[in-house]
């Protein structure tokens, strides 16, 4: 339920001390202080000994503790005669007291802009690391590096809730991304946008329905009683529209009853919801709109019954799925690592709404000569008005 990170867990440093965390160094050259080790600057930044220091350390202090499982060295471009030979790699709660997590000796091979991974078998929480360096590959005046990685171990937060003595997983509710692409005229890039009237070419109807909220672009009507509809290519399933209204004085020209409608040959709708009085519409004021609905339909509209003005501007309609949650139940009381793995949540939404139950036996009795099996029905899509056992 843990894996290591690929991304290094050291910011790109341009300082000793900023944007976060210390770099440090046993003794540094005035040109290449300790920072240069992580500033992620592969062709010219490098950490570079005194003079005289072949030996020595150079640390990073993290803002807070974690789990480092990997590192990386990256030797300093065209000397690889300064790279380190044998180490220790260190973490430390204090900067004072330094625990061995990994030693490496005699390592050769060295090559430019070519790093070498190294992985802590038994990695430990620590705020200060550290490589503690020996000896180097040979250079009788300096010992640097270009680069030093730190990579941290990340478990896998899931979470199972048990309940009545059983193990259950939460599946959370979650609400689409807007179904309806991102429309440059009434039938491109994909679906069709109709209306029952356009005022004119620049209040095209395909203008609500183009992503842009806040610029002077929308559908006008020409009457206050008037209808937008949006074709999709494949059915789908729409329960939460959201309207937008226009800038300025249009926010007044907003629908003020109407029914959203669905339909599978644009001659016969059905009412999916009813809105009525809607009143008071602030400029660019979007409201949401979520309605009970799981049948999918190629067409949806926008019935206008009446308005809050002569006409209806309209700057932008969306459609949306929203799916409820779902609760799993685990038939035993224990959960694996594999349980937790294939049905925990990262994060749950207890004040969710939850329109599914299922239940997962894993084991099954004897009786008699047969056995006994459970099966679950979802009875919120399809009604059960009878079962048949052969």
């Amino acid at each position: 339920m843990a894996y290591t990170s690929t991304v290094n867990a050291i910011p790109t440093m341009t300082s000793n001390t900023a944007p976060s965390g210390e770099a440090s160094a046993s003794s540094s050259n005035s040109s290449n202080p300790a920072y240069m080790a992580f500033d992620k600057n592969g062709s010219s930044g490098a950490w570079v000994s005194a003079a005289g220091g072949t030996t020595g350390w150079i640390q990073y202090k993290f803002p807070y503790k974690m789990i480092i499982a990997k590192y990386d060295i990256y030797p300093q471009t065209n000397l690889i005669n300064r790279a380190p030979k044998s180490w220790t790699f260190e973490g430390s709660d204090d900067g004072t007291r330094w625990e061995v997590l990994d030693t490496q000796t005699n390592i050769a091979g060295w090559t430019t802009n070519v790093a070498k991974e190294f992985t802590i078998r038994n990695p430990k929480e620590k705020q200060y690391y550290r490589l503690n360096i020996s000896a180097n590959s040979g250079d009788a005046t300096y010992l640097s590096l270009n680069e030093l990685g730190m990579y941290e171990l990340i478990y896998d937060r899931k979470i199972l809730l048990i309940n009545e003595g059983k193990i259950k997983a939460v599946v959370n509710p979650y609400r689409s991304e807007n179904l309806v692409p991102v429309m440059t005229s009434n039938i491109a890039p994909s679906g069709i946008v109709n209306a029952s009237s356009e005022s004119a070419s620049n209040f095209a109807a395909y203008l609500a329905f183009n992503g842009i909220k806040g610029a002077t672009n929308s559908w006008q009507s020409t009457t206050a009683q008037c209808w937008i509809s949006y074709q999709f290519p494949v059915k789908k399933v729409i329960n939460v529209y959201s309207l937008t209204s226009d800038t300025s004085s249009r926010a007044g020209y907003m629908p003020k009853s109407w029914n959203f409608e669905g339909s599978n040959d644009g001659a016969t709708w059905e009412v999916l919801d009813m809105r009525v009085d809607q009143v008071n519409w602030l400029e660019l004021e979007t409201k949401t709109f979520t309605f009970n609905n799981k049948k999918g339909f190629f067409m949806y509209r926008l019935n206008i019954l009446d308005s809050n003005n002569t006409r209806v501007f309209l700057q932008e309609m969306e459609l949306f799925y929203y799916n409820l949650g779902t609760i799993v139940e685990l038939d035993k009381s224990t959960a694996t690592e594999s349980d937790f793995l294939t049905y925990g949540s990262e994060s749950i939404d207890i004040g969710g709404v939850f329109d599914r139950y299922t239940k997962i036996s894993y084991s099954s009795s004897v009786l008699g000569n047969g056995k006994t099996f459970e099966q679950s029905f979802d009875t919120s899509k399809q009604k059960l008005k009878k079962i048949k056992f052969q």
